[in-house]
């Protein structure tokens, strides 16, 4: 069974790595192991809104999306919204309005 797993892991990771398609809707960028960046998406995933996770240490885009937006590093983490609204640093945590807002509608 451990192979099974070991498999499935290895085709997922390549999946992801190799996945290009764009997913409309909220994305976070951010550091894996920032406490910050654990709250955003245990917020979002709690409420059950979809988002994406952009690893900013391993992401190839993630420099890319950083520029366009404005953002820096020491700002991180941010959240993007699919109209291009960003909430970076310590104004991310006002994301929860938005979210509530068009949760609303």
């Amino acid at each position: 069974m451990e192979k099974l797993y070991l498999v499935l892991y290895h085709q997922l990771e390549e999946w992801e790595a190799n996945n290009t398609e764009t997913i409309a809707g909220i994305r976070v960028l951010g550091y894996p192991y920032s406490p910050k960046s654990y709250k955003i998406k245990d917020f979002l995933a709690g409420n059950l809104f979809p988002y994406k996770w952009i690893d900013e240490e391993t992401n190839p885009t993630a420099p890319e999306i950083m520029t366009s937006n404005g953002i820096k590093a020491k700002d991180l983490p941010a959240v993007i919204f699919d109209d291009n609204e960003v909430f970076i640093g310590k104004k991310a945590g006002t994301y929860r309005r938005k979210t509530t807002a068009a949760d609303q509608r």
